[in-house]
């Protein structure tokens, strides 16, 4: 409780606690379902979140993404082809990427390395996607999810373009390469 609101008397902050472990709770077991302690386990002295038993998004995304990396490293070191099984590892693991982890809390300092890791791997598989995937329009997509969080991103840059170009829209694919050799 003394984390939770330093200073406060105690003999407040009990009911303050208990209605904060309710909160949590039904906001893990929307349904109630679940036994009292299966999220959130309590002793007198501790609470602790079970995370055995909680799916937590951020940790998925990383966890799935690292792994999809992992898979085309070590395709990449044996100059084998990307199969479309790793390109599907890729795409799902974009796919689990929901944005800006504690968008909630824009300002929190606290946050700040767990949104960097995310970005960072965000844009570490869309590249990989780019460079592996066959189709033009596959290429440009991933290119264009990049830009739409580094917009100064060159080497997204270009491939949008190179990939405009095989598509066949070569005026749009021209006005991007000019951008690009006068500096974006």
């Amino acid at each position: 409780m003394e984390n939770l609101w330093p200073g406060q008397a105690v003999a407040r902050l009990r009911n303050r606690l208990a209605v904060a472990l309710s909160v949590a709770r039904r906001a893990l077991d929307p349904g109630g379902c679940a036994d009292r302690e299966r999220f959130i386990a309590t002793t007198r002295d501790t609470i602790r979140l079970r995370t055995e038993n909680v799916r937590v998004d951020v940790e998925i995304f990383l966890q799935s993404g690292t792994s999809a990396l992992a898979d085309v490293a070590q395709l990449r070191a044996a100059h084998l082809h990307i199969p479309a099984t790793v390109e599907h590892s890729l795409r799902a693991a974009v796919g689990a990427y929901d944005g800006e982890p504690f968008a909630d809390a824009p300002y929190a300092e606290w946050a700040s390395p767990m949104r960097e890791e995310c970005l960072a791997l965000y844009v570490a598989l869309l590249h990989a996607l780019i460079d592996s995937a066959p189709a033009a329009l596959s290429r440009a997509e991933a290119a264009r999810q990049i830009l739409a969080v580094d917009p100064f991103n060159e080497r997204a840059n270009h491939a949008l373009a190179d990939a405009l170009a095989e598509l066949g829209v070569s005026g749009m694919a021209a006005s991007m390469r000019q951008r690009l050799r006068s500096g974006l």
